[in-house]
């Protein structure tokens, strides 16, 4: 018995300490490789490499590895992993390869197909309307963004497919802005608390990464 406790501390110790690790990782290579533009229109942008630039491998692993263990407590037997059609969509079904899951996107393109819902969104950049289709009543999905900048899109989201009868799982983003409190709008206007890896602190046009407390899911 004695012998069993200390492996089971053992695979939590080294479990929570590789976690971190990868995190840290997450967070050096964003720090060393994002900036703050200014746009002519007063909107401050960050520029990083998920969405913009190259995206080299020990990025996107640290990223698939982090989300995977995330969303292993609560996946069920009909999770459908889903997120928007931009720039950062191909992590989207690395994540779902890792884990052998359905995924679906978010088009910004509309077909006008059976079963399409739309969801028109606003944010700080743009107005348009995301389509998904082939989402069922009941059908339980756990959206993942690579950024929560406004939460216009990620709101929109959330309460159209609620409307629909698909049952949110959890949301997950790999960075975000706490600074704007962007999340604790999403909370208000959705009911529901994105979960965060790390987070982009800006102060005097300076950029830097805070990790943020390592988030946990609850089965639903």
């Amino acid at each position: 018995m004695t012998t069993s406790w200390i492996n089971v501390f053992s695979m939590l110790y080294y479990w929570s300490s590789e976690i971190m690790k990868t995190i840290e990782t997450l967070k050096s290579i964003l720090e060393n490789s994002s900036n703050i533009i200014n746009l002519p229109d007063g909107i401050s942008y960050i520029k990083y490499p998920i969405s913009d630039g190259v995206m080299f491998p020990k990025l996107y692993n640290a990223i698939v590895d982090l989300i995977s263990d995330m969303i292993k407590p609560a996946l069920t037997s009909n999770t459908l992993l889903i997120g928007e059609e931009d720039l950062w969509w191909h992590l989207i079904p690395l994540i779902a390869y890792k884990l052998q899951l359905p995924y679906a996107l978010m088009r910004w393109a509309t077909h006008w197909l059976k079963g399409d819902i739309n969801i028109p969104f606003k944010n700080l950049y743009t107005e348009w309307v995301l389509n998904i289709n082939e989402l069922k009543l009941w059908d339980k999905v756990i959206i993942i963004e690579d950024i929560i900048d406004t939460g216009g899109t990620m709101s929109a989201m959330i309460n159209v497919l609620k409307t629909h009868g698909i049952v949110i799982q959890d949301v997950i983003a790999v960075c975000d802005r706490p600074e704007k409190k962007w999340r604790e709008k999403i909370y208000k206007d959705t009911g529901i608390m994105p979960k965060v890896l790390v987070s982009f602190i800006t102060e005097w046009n300076i950029l830097k990464c805070m990790v943020s407390k390592k988030p946990t899911i609850t089965a639903g």
